[in-house]
């Protein structure tokens, strides 16, 4: 995370800039270690986080909605004693550390004015929230989001009632007192196989995303090339000229999903990846921290949903095996058959309690000999009877193994089409829809009101735009390619499919008095092809026919269709 002390610093005097002079009119706490502060300002309302959470400790404006619980936690309480109605003086950071102190002036129980502040230390798993006083210059501890005490810290308490100190000071260099000579003596001294360590391990602030790009501008990659000297001394103090003249630009790397991936006051080319800058830190902040909740979710909905259909595909592939093994075994049928009528053909001249007869095959052009087991326990005539009864056996057993076989590869086959609309899924309301479809497959209880999950999950099919302008639309699970085939197409509009295998149900819109030109039969396949289990192939077949010929199979899985007078195409999977 780059949420260095650079970034705290630069973020600090914006938000100086925008809340000096705001009101604090609302105090919440929607989770354990967030404060939700509603002010008034000179723009109007906002809502500023102060959050202490280990993975996304931050102060920001937000503009998502929270849920508060209906108690509120005691520094909830204890915060809005003291802030409620406090106007903000200053924002900014103490020492040159990740802490950053919002000064207010507020009044106390008898109506005195009185200063208050609420440091924010943005430390990852140290992080902290802490309501103080001013007793002169000096801070006084009130209330503690998560108090610090000998069990804890032997080096530094942070509990009420105690004076508030700042954390230790490390033992490195503050990068704005740096000089040439101090900067190459370190150089040389430096023994490390991280290089970017280097500025890490020597100078105050500095995040390993901006010491990587340090060494990325100078020597072209992230190792120190010792022979560039000159150009990593010369990066480093274009880097600290900009941070003493406050010249920040919020960017954040992005991948191409759109996804966050690291931020920082400055560019990170060494990434290599599409950057998106923003008007603010605080908008910057919001993004990457709003992303990344909504993508772990979505990580976590999508792994118990894997779960359940990975557990659903193992028991399908086993019963697989076991009706396999019975049609094997039923091969045999028609032998027992045989040996029953070669007993009943010869019963006067078999011996009782013999362990083989030896008859002869009245179906063979030479009367070849046959030797038939048998059970000394019963006569000829009782052990032909146990070789009809066990081919009637087999012969039923192997009609419903059959029929049963058919119905478990129908069922592998949905299945793994639910995951390939897994591997779709961009949203949770992506995942809800598909827990929807497997709750009436019946691959999952339904323990509530699965009518209103459904309402809750609605998301809709993907839609692309042609070269040629023609609307193309890609269901992204079973019930989406459902509804999108059998109910929101004309039947002259075309329909894509990959051939053989799990994908999504793809269709261009087309009039039924033209023809789409070949680029466009290309790139809808070629899309029909990249949603599919088949992405990683080479050149994929993707059959394609008019909605008119796709029919749904009656009392089949969702998705399930068949299709006549269909093409098919070889195309790359990718999206055009």
């Amino acid at each position: 995370m780059a949420f260095d002390v650079v970034f705290a610093k630069a973020l600090a005097l914006e938000l100086d800039k925008s809340l000096s002079g705001s009101k604090i009119e609302k105090i919440n706490q929607p989770s354990s270690d967030m404060l939700v502060l509603s002010l008034r300002t000179n723009a109007g309302q906002k809502r500023l986080v102060v959050s202490a959470s280990a993975s996304s400790a931050r102060i920001c404006f937000t503009e998502e909605k929270t849920e508060n619980p209906q108690i509120p936690p005691n520094f909830c309480i204890l915060s809005r004693k003291h802030l409620t109605g406090a106007m903000i003086e200053s924002i900014q950071t103490i020492g040159f550390d990740r802490v950053i102190e919002m000064t207010m002036s507020a009044r106390d129980e008898l109506g005195f004015e009185c200063r208050k502040s609420l440091v924010c230390e943005i430390m990852g798993k140290y992080s902290n929230i802490i309501l103080c006083s001013f007793e002169g210059e000096k801070r006084k501890v009130i209330g503690v989001l998560r108090p610090v005490d000998f069990s804890s810290s032997r080096i530094r308490q942070v509990l009420p009632g105690m004076e508030y100190e700042a954390p230790p000071a490390q033992d490195k260099t503050n990068p704005m007192e740096e000089t040439r000579e101090g900067f190459e003596a370190k150089l040389d001294d430096f023994d490390n196989s991280d290089a970017y360590k280097f500025f890490i391990n020597n100078y105050l602030g500095i995040s390993p995303a901006v010491s990587r790009e340090i060494l990325f501008r100078s020597c072209g990659s992230e190792e120190i090339d010792y022979s560039k000297r000159e150009e990593i001394w010369k990066q480093f103090r274009k880097l600290i000229n900009s941070i003493e003249n406050n010249s920040f630009t919020p960017r954040c790397v992005i991948d191409e999903h759109g996804n966050p991936i690291e931020f920082s006051y400055t560019n990170l080319s060494h990434y290599g990846k599409q950057e998106k800058q923003f008007d603010s830190f605080s908008e910057l902040l919001e993004f990457f921290y709003i992303e990344k909740e909504r993508n772990a979710l979505l990580k976590n909905r999508i792994s118990g949903t894997l779960v359940i259909v990975n557990n659903a595909i193992k028991k399908i592939e086993k019963k697989i095996g076991i009706l396999e093994d019975e049609l094997r075994e039923c091969e045999d049928a028609d032998k027992y058959r045989k040996y029953g009528d070669l007993l009943t053909g010869s019963l006067y001249m078999l011996k009782t309690k013999a362990e083989y007869a030896d008859v002869p095959d009245y179906s063979d052009a030479w009367m070849k000999t046959v030797r038939v087991p048998l059970d000394v326990k019963f006569t000829p005539s009782q052990n032909a009877s146990r070789y009809y009864k066990k081919y009637n056996k087999l012969k039923s057993a192997k009609i419903n193994a059959i029929i049963q076989l058919e119905k478990a590869n129908n069922d592998l086959s949905y299945l793994y089409s639910v995951l390939n609309s897994l591997n779709m899924c961009e949203t949770t309301s992506d995942v809800s829809q598909i827990r929807s479809e497997l709750i009436l497959s019946g691959y999952i209880k339904d323990y509530g009101d699965s009518k209103k999950k459904r309402e809750a999950g609605h998301s809709e099919p993907l839609v692309f735009v042609l070269e040629s302008g023609r609307v193309v639309r890609c269901g992204k699970n079973n019930i989406q390619n459902e509804e999108l085939t059998l109910r929101q197409s004309a039947k002259s509009d075309i329909w894509f499919h990959v051939k053989n295998g799990a994908g999504s149900h793809v269709v261009m819109e087309c009039n039924s008095d033209e023809e789409p030109s070949a680029e466009d039969y290309t790139q809808a396949a070629m899309i029909a092809a990249y949603y599919s289990d088949m992405k990683m192939s080479g050149q994929v077949p993707v059959d394609y026919t008019r909605i008119r010929y796709v029919k749904k199979q009656p009392d089949s899985t969702p998705g399930k269709v068949i299709y006549t007078d269909y093409y098919t195409a070889y195309v790359e999977p990718k999206l055009p």
